[in-house]
């Protein structure tokens, strides 16, 4: 999961950028593409690391650096 992304970055490419570093990303989850809510996004991602998914990372998004908080459920 991923939380703290902004509503007008809130697409399939921006969250393909969003987990970048911790994995190979393969999909997201219905109810995140059809903007049930804005809360976290579900993305699901491939990684050969067996260490539990806990990182916030920074991201530059329309000039505002943004913090993104990412969970592995």
């Amino acid at each position: 999961m991923a939380y703290g992304i902004p509503l007008h970055a809130w697409n399939v490419s921006f969250f393909k950028l969003c987990v970048f570093y911790c994995g190979r990303f393969l999909r997201v989850d219905n109810s995140t593409i059809a903007k049930d809510g804005f809360n976290y996004a579900r993305i699901l991602l491939a990684t050969s690391s067996l260490k539990v998914i806990n990182t916030t990372k920074k991201l530059l998004v329309d000039g505002v650096m943004v913090e993104l908080k990412i969970i592995e459920e």
